[in-house]
């Protein structure tokens, strides 16, 4: 704020005389009221300061830091003063800037035409509250805005009359939020625009709950494709022509959240940008087709569409597709890489070809990557890089943390490692030992890589040339990643681990993915085994080979004891099962036996702890039966859940960026019917609350009301008050929780301001989530994903019901074959099972009749 000019002690003496009485506090005061230099107009001010003092008494100059003598004192000089100087004190006309540089001062200069008890009131309570909160006021840079909004507002007579002259600040700002619902129930001819603006203002300048005025709109395609990086590209599964970028690293970065656990990059489409790897030799000049041909908007057009074809085609890979090698071309490269052979290729060793290939193949790794690899021979060393004794052969991988806050020290939570050990299968480990491989420090060190490029190649010309097949190194480095997104039987976050890299693909299930090292050998040895069972579609008497004997990979990793002791990777905030069934029985039992069905009706601060409670009771069990993300204002309106179909419609990861992800899930019968004991117990507070609060009861009987949307008549306006109240941080849904507030008393007026309080109902947000539930926000999505990771769910129903889809994969898209009622049979009985292993009870409120 701009430093302002007040009068010192030697204009003061100058303009007063030399007999001032206590020209120090003088000074002091006139500094407060933002006196001028020239004291112009401060006859008209001390005309208002007499006038209030003489309603409050002694309240109102404490509050000014002067006394009562002194004030007489100059008071008394101001009546006294010469003709000249009483021109100056009794200006009528403002000087110019007053509003903007001296805004109480000019506040005061402006009421002294409004001398009457109802403004001296409001005049008190405004400036008590100014400057008992000074500080905070003016490092927000809003003394201009609530002065100018409370001398606008009680100045107009249509708005004065719906405001209270006095109170607690929160019963001021009850009184504001009130006064501006009144005028929008009015004829819109009759509404001033305005008046809402300052009364808005008003508001919150009494509850000092600013907020910095955040711009919603929808991100352009060009904006859009500025995340991304166009020197990283990576392969689409099953596409041999078609790239795309990868995300920057900045854009996956989650610092600026209100909790580490929300994944930021959940909010960009998965594939922005796609590329056509068009490979031959360029045409001559005569073979290339004319200018308007290539800038035909038409064609262009076709082009996309195509792509946008491909794209959605190679997500929806079929096991038969030409990009995943099939079971006879699998059998017949397993026999070449099993088999001796004493051959080289461009001076490379035939065992050593080998043992690159298997590697690539079961890795799923490029060559170019797997040649870097270190390599160790102290199995009791912990560094990244494959670990080769005559016992055993082992890879050590460091994946990339899913956050930079770790938060692996919590007792809730399950602990993260940097590092795993994955144990590589017994053929693999004898064809490293066969090639030398340990003896040297990476992989590729032995020869140069257009060497080993040119062998590889040369191995697999000859593997075709006698086969009559076409096996190539990029149908080999890509099998493992389209191979899982056609079968989808395994967690394609795994692929990670093995490959290294962080594809587009699991963006967004990496978030939310945790596994102990024993999982991970459990899964990556299934994965594996399943692969070499392709081969017996070709040959029924194939046998495949026992890969790693130590392994049970039937066994259920979520019955085994003490799985809150291992030491896993991936998502350091999944919470374990004995900290959400303990938060779930503690919350259950608080509701029974702290509250009393009598007592809670009687006393407000009663119904209102009662309905904290219970709502929060209801919002942990909604987030957790549907892996709701953690957003402001959850399910916005009772007209998404369809009981009849056991369905849910939620908007959880719907952004400013796109809006592609919103989608119907499964909801758990428990959660049914919890929801409809919600809605008994909030049109039961809607009828305790009509009289105290009749602005909230009429907003909660317009959200169980079955025609509270009728008067949406075209799309457009249902579209747009869907937007308008989803992910809102302002609108008020089916889920609030009040809060009450009450301030230090100064005075005796203030002790009985501070008899009333008022009800203040907020939207629910993560933050205030957050303070109830002493859990990572979005808890429940990383529970319910590992949960049915480890029921061994098909991944299309895991993406069903968290969403995890990318294009081409969405159930609700036009040539969608998924069918609903399929899915939510096979789902319904598997959440039901985990909330009850959880303990969630459904609860009827106290409130209720329905009460046991």
């Amino acid at each position: 704020m701009i430093n302002i000019e007040t009068p010192t002690r030697e204009q003061i003496i100058d303009f007063f005389g030399s007999d001032v009485v206590n020209v120090e506090e003088v000074e002091i005061f006139l500094e407060q009221i933002e006196c001028p230099i020239d004291f112009r107009g401060l006859g008209f001010v001390f005309g208002i300061l007499e006038y209030v003092r003489g309603i409050s008494g002694q309240r109102w100059l404490k509050l000014l830091e002067i006394e009562q003598s002194t004030f007489d004192s100059l008071q008394q000089k101001i009546i006294q003063a010469p003709t000249a100087n009483q021109q100056i004190l009794y200006n009528k006309t403002k000087a110019k800037g007053w509003l903007s540089l001296r805004p109480i001062y000019s506040l005061l200069f402006i009421f002294y035409d409004y001398q009457d008890d109802k403004m001296a009131s409001a005049l008190l309570s405004f400036l008590s509250h100014y400057f008992t909160h000074e500080i905070e006021i003016k490092s927000n840079r809003r003394v201009e805005e609530a002065t100018r909004a409370f001398r606008l507002s009680y100045t107009d007579p249509d708005v004065a009359n719906h405001l209270r002259t006095s109170g607690s600040p929160d019963a001021l700002a009850m009184s504001a939020a009130h006064a501006r619902e009144s005028i929008k129930a009015l004829n819109p001819s009759n509404q001033n625009p305005s008046s809402l603006t300052y009364l808005y203002s008003l508001e919150h300048f009494y509850r000092l709950n600013w907020t910095t005025r955040v711009r919603q709109s929808r991100d352009s395609p060009s904006k859009t494709r500025s995340y991304f990086q166009r020197t990283k590209l990576a392969r689409l599964p099953g596409s041999g022509n078609l790239l795309t970028a990868s995300l920057k690293a900045k854009y996956l970065s989650n610092d600026k959240t209100e909790d580490p656990s929300a994944c930021l990059s959940e909010d960009y489409p998965s594939v922005a940008i796609v590329q056509i790897n068009e490979e031959g030799e360029s045409k001559e000049r005569h073979e290339r087709p004319d200018t308007a041909v290539i800038k035909d908007e038409y064609k262009i057009e076709k082009r996309r569409r195509q792509i946008t074809r491909d794209v959605r085609r190679s997500h929806n890979l079929l096991p038969t597709d030409r990009a995943i090698l099939q079971p006879h071309e699998l059998h017949l490269l397993w026999h070449e890489l099993i088999s001796s052979s004493s051959s080289t290729y461009s001076g490379v060793p035939a065992n050593y070809i080998q043992s690159l290939i298997c590697l690539i193949w079961f890795l799923g790794k490029e060559l170019d990557e797997l040649l870097n690899i270190p390599v160790h021979h102290n199995q009791s060393h912990n560094e990244p890089g494959l670990h080769v004794t005559n016992a055993s052969t082992s890879l050590i991988v460091a994946p990339s943390p899913t956050t930079k806050n770790s938060l692996s020290h919590k007792r809730d939570l399950l602990r993260v490692g940097s590092t795993v050990t994955l144990s590589l299968p017994t053929f693999i480990c004898e064809k490293i030992i066969a090639a030398d491989i340990q003896m040297h420090e990476t992989i590729g060190c032995t020869y140069r890589l257009n060497t080993i490029k040119s062998a590889v190649d040369g191995f697999l010309k000859v593997i075709n040339h006698r086969n009559h097949c076409q096996i190539g190194v990029t149908r080999i480095e890509c099998f493992l990643q389209n191979f899982l997104v056609a079968q989808e039987l395994h967690d394609p976050v795994i692929l990670e681990l093995l490959s290294g890299k962080i594809s587009y693909y699991t963006r967004a299930p990496r978030h939310y993915a945790w596994y102990s090292e024993r999982e991970i050998n459990a899964r990556t040895n299934s994965i594996w085994q399943d692969v070499l069972n392709q081969m017996m579609f070709f040959d029924p008497n194939f046998k495949p080979p026992k890969l790693m004997p130590s392994v049970n990979t039937n066994s259920n990793i979520d019955n085994e004891s003490g799985i809150e002791q291992h030491i896993g990777v991936g998502s350091c905030f999944t919470p374990t099962k004995i900290a959400l069934q303990s938060w779930i029985s503690s919350t259950a039992a608080h509701l029974k036996t702290h509250f009393e069905s009598r007592q809670i009706t009687r006393q407000i601060e009663s119904l209102i702890e009662y309905h904290n409670a219970y709502t929060t009771y209801t919002l942990g069990m909604l987030l957790s039966g549907t892996g709701y993300r953690a957003v402001c204002n959850p399910l916005p309106s009772l007209s998404l859940i369809f009981p009849e179909r056991h369905t849910l419609c939620i908007s959880d990861k719907d952004s400013t960026k796109t809006f592609s992800h919103m989608r119907v899930i499964v909801c758990p019968r428990l959660l049914r019917q919890q929801l409809q004991f919600y809605q008994v117990h909030i049109n039961t507070m809607a009828n305790l609350l009509s009289v105290v609060e009749p602005l909230l009861s009429r907003h909660l009987f317009s959200q169980l009301s079955p025609t509270n949307y009728v008067h949406l008549q075209s799309k457009s306006e249902r579209i747009e008050h869907f937007i308008t109240i989803r992910n809102s941080a302002t609108q008020l849904g089916v889920f609030f929780l009040f809060s009450t507030h009450g301030n230090e008393a100064e005075g005796e007026q203030n002790k009985l301001d501070n008899t009333e309080q008022s009800i203040i109902p907020t939207t629910v947000t993560p933050k205030k989530l957050r303070a109830e539930i002493h859990l990572p926000i979005n808890f429940g999505r990383h529970y319910m994903r590992r949960y049915l990771q480890t029921q061994s769910v098909h991944q299309e129903l895991i993406k069903f019901q968290l969403g995890h889809f990318v294009s081409g994969e969405n159930p609700l898209e036009k040539f969608s074959s998924s069918s609903y009622p399929a899915t939510v049979s096979s789902l319904q009985p598997i959440i039901d099972e985990m909330l009850k292993e959880l303990g969630w009870k459904a609860l009827p409120s106290l409130l209720t009749r329905l009460r046991s």
